[in-house]
């Protein structure tokens, strides 16, 4: 053979050998990347603001095998609608030497999906992952204090976020959480889906049950139903009246919204804004001109059209065209001074359907029960309260609908804990009044107040719920906050340390 043509051979096999090993020369040429084969992964689909996804790209060359050198340039961005789009904040990508490209996505705006690309020198990856910011639209806070070796308190809590779907987070006891699991009173910070598949709407929760609306209408509930409070026919005591997931209502197709005591049972309104009331009768709370316990719903009496309803152990109270009506124990009649129409078993003045509230003040579609205390937002935007307890004006008790102090303009009222009542104000502030157990009131301290006291932490909210040792609300950008008590993991935020100020929901793992 001829020596230059030796020489040539031996020149090609040597650069065929660089093109493929590299053989650690930072100089020599990379194997050949192909976008349409290079693959991009994140840590998870979904996200709220502020959180962080990371975003990973292996490289790929035309044969689909993963190429193992770094220096290529790739920068990372995302795509979606001019509006309606989740909003991202892309931080600046690593190259880990190794043929993969971190980047870091920060959760700015709530919106739908958006799509996760990258380009390679300048060509752009064909295969992309979505990425959704979401936030929660209903939060529920649920729970209370036990007494014994275990623990202190019992709390849990369920939210539902914009994807429709729902998770809860704190004690499993009676298959609270709806994963389909019956677990004793230990701890469980670490949120779980709600099994079932439904897109939630609504959630209200209790002491050891649950019930929520999902799309379309249909009614569930779930947890320990001994005195009917699942509304699905079944009561009694054992573990035959437990449930796991959610279980339909009786005839519960049709129902709006959904509100449950911290024990005795649940209310609704249905699509036509007719009420319906299951579980315990006593003193009337049902509505329907009995004491009789149902573990089915009943229709309340009188024809009213219902905008809004809440009850509690001892009665309901709603708002039908403006004016308030309430039945169950007198404490809730908002009698002015006059006689209860009815006594019922104990004996107890009580009222056995929906009765008028005095004063004769208009109110917006807002109430809330708490106990013997129900409180309703005025056309004024005035929080009113009556009953016997924490009114929220320095007293313990008023006969009639009285302005709550400190002039506030609220907009909507919290879903009442035991013996205390939460508000949010125009701009978003939240202030509490009564029984501060645990902390439930945000502010530092543990001190009860007889008129509202601001929630710290500058948080605007647009939803709140109380329970026995703690609350919850919903931020203007999504973010759920808890604070109280957290012996369970009731707060959301994977620890079981009592808060005192609101902590912020982590739904998912850091």
């Amino acid at each position: 053979m001829h020596p230059k043509s030796a020489f040539r051979r031996t020149a090609s096999l040597s650069l065929v050998v660089a093109l493929f090993s590299g053989c650690g020369d930072s100089t020599a040429p990379r194997q050949r990347i192909d976008p349409t084969k290079s693959t991009i992964t994140l840590t998870r689909p979904l996200l709220f603001i502020d959180d962080t996804v990371r975003a990973t790209l292996q490289v790929r060359d035309t044969r689909n095998n993963p190429i193992t050198t770094g220096g290529a340039t790739v920068v990372f961005s995302s795509m979606g609608s001019a509006t309606g789009s989740s909003s991202l904040t892309v931080l600046p990508t690593l190259d880990n030497g190794d043929g993969t490209y971190n980047a870091n996505l920060i959760g700015s705006g709530m919106g739908s999906p958006r799509t996760v690309t990258a380009n390679i020198d300048g060509l752009p990856v064909s295969v992309t992952p979505t990425v959704r910011v979401v936030g929660f639209t209903k939060i529920a806070a649920a729970g209370g204090t036990l007494h014994g070796a275990v623990t202190t308190t019992g709390g849990f809590t369920c939210g539902i976020i914009t994807t429709g779907d729902m998770y809860c987070w704190g004690i499993p006891w009676f298959g609270v959480r709806g994963t389909g699991s019956f677990v004793g009173p230990t701890p469980d910070p670490t949120p779980t889906l709600v099994a079932g598949g439904h897109q939630w709407t609504d959630v209200a929760a209790g002491l050891w049950y649950v019930c929520a609306v999902a799309g379309g209408g249909g009614g569930y509930c779930w947890g320990s139903g001994s005195a009917g409070e699942l509304g699905n026919g079944i009561s009694g005591h054992g573990s035959l009246d437990n449930v796991s997931i959610p279980a339909p209502i009786s005839g519960g197709s049709t129902i709006g919204t959904v509100s449950i005591g911290q024990s005795n049972g649940g209310c609704a309104t249905t699509l036509t804004k007719t009420a319906m009331c299951w579980g315990a009768g006593v003193w009337g709370r049902l509505g329907n001109g009995t004491e009789t316990p149902t573990d089915v719903p009943v229709v309340v009496s009188g024809g009213l059209s219902f905008d809004a309803l809440s009850t509690s152990y001892s009665g309901t109270c709603g708002i039908s065209a403006g004016s308030a009506y309430c039945w169950g124990h007198y404490s809730l009649l908002g009698l002015g001074g006059s006689p209860a129409p009815e006594s019922c078993s104990g004996p107890v003045a009580c009222a056995r359907t929906p009765f008028a509230v005095s004063g004769g003040r208009v109110f917006r579609p807002v109430v809330a029960v708490d106990g013997n205390v129900a409180c309703a937002l005025g056309t004024d935007d005035q929080a009113y309260c009556w009953g016997s307890g924490y009114v929220g004006n320095g007293s313990m008790g008023a006969s009639a609908p009285t302005p709550v102090s400190g002039g506030l303009s609220f907009t909507s009222l919290g879903m009442s804990g035991d013996s205390g009542h939460c508000g949010i104000a125009v701009g978003g502030a939240a202030y509490c009044w009564g029984i501060n157990s645990n902390g439930r009131f945000g502010n530092g301290t543990t001190s009860d107040a007889t008129v509202p006291t601001a929630v710290s932490g500058g948080h605007a909210f647009t939803q709140m719920s109380s329970s026995q040792d703690h609350t919850c609300g919903v931020a203007t950008d999504g973010n759920g906050w808890c604070w109280g008590g957290n012996d369970m993991g009731e707060l959301g935020d994977r620890t079981t340390t009592r808060r005192l100020t609101p902590v912020r929901v982590k739904l998912f793992a850091p």
